[in-house]
C-alpha cells in the first residue's frame, strides 16, 4: 500500500550516517578544519536535529497518517489535521537543512 516505506530506514538514514561520517573523517585528518569551528559543530548539532526529527516524528507520524488514510480515506479531518502539521514541521526541517547547506558552502566563524 506505502510504496516508499522502505526510503527511511533503508535510505535516508544510512545516507545520512555517510554524509556525517565522512565529516568528521575529514574534519580529523584535515589541518584547515577542526570541530571547534563554528560552522563545523552548528552543522552537525542541526544535522543531528534533523535526524531526530526524522526519527522521533516523521517516521511514527508517516505511519499513523498512512494508517488513517487506509482507514477514513483523505477527506477524513483528522489524517488533514496531521498533514497539515507534518507538512508545517517538513519545511521547519527543510530550513534546517538549508541553513546547513549554507554553513558548509560559506563556513563563517
Amino acid at each position: 500500500a506505502h510504496e516508499l516505506e522502505w526510503a527511511g530506514p533503508f535510505l535516508i538514514g544510512p545516507a545520512a550516517f555517510v554524509v556525517i561520517g565522512s565529516g568528521i573523517w575529514i574534519a580529523l585528518i584535515e589541518d584547515w578544519v577542526a570541530f571547534s569551528d563554528t560552522w563545523i559543530w552548528l552543522s552537525l548539532v542541526l544535522v543531528g536535529v534533523s535526524m531526530v526529527l526524522g526519527v522521533a516524528y516523521f517516521g511514527p507520524e508517516g505511519r499513523r497518517i498512512g494508517s488513517i488514510v487506509d482507514q477514513r480515506g483523505p477527506d477524513d479531518a483528522e489524517f488533514r489535521q496531521r498533514m497539515s502539521r507534518l507538512l508545517l514541521i517538513g519545511r521547519f526541517d527543510l530550513v534546517i537543512l538549508a541553513v546547513v547547506l549554507w554553513l558548509m558552502v560559506f563556513k563563517p566563524g
